[in-house]
């Protein structure tokens, strides 16, 4: 079951903001609490109005 922040997670990554989670052996993508607290950030920078160009930056700062 996909569900809306599957598909935002999957809109972030496409941009390249998160990266691709790890999959089990399945192949079903493994999210994690870090996957979670990284969505949550880029989330709250977007609504706040920053540009997601901006948010790529910051986040490669951090790396």
């Amino acid at each position: 079951m996909v569900t809306s922040s599957d598909r935002v997670y999957r809109v972030y990554r496409d941009k390249g903001l998160l990266p691709e989670p790890d999959r089990d052996a399945s192949g079903y993508r493994r999210y994690g609490a870090n996957d979670a607290i990284d969505l949550i950030k880029i989330r709250t920078l977007a609504e706040a109005g920053v540009p997601l160009a901006r948010i790529r930056g910051l986040r490669s700062d951090r790396q």
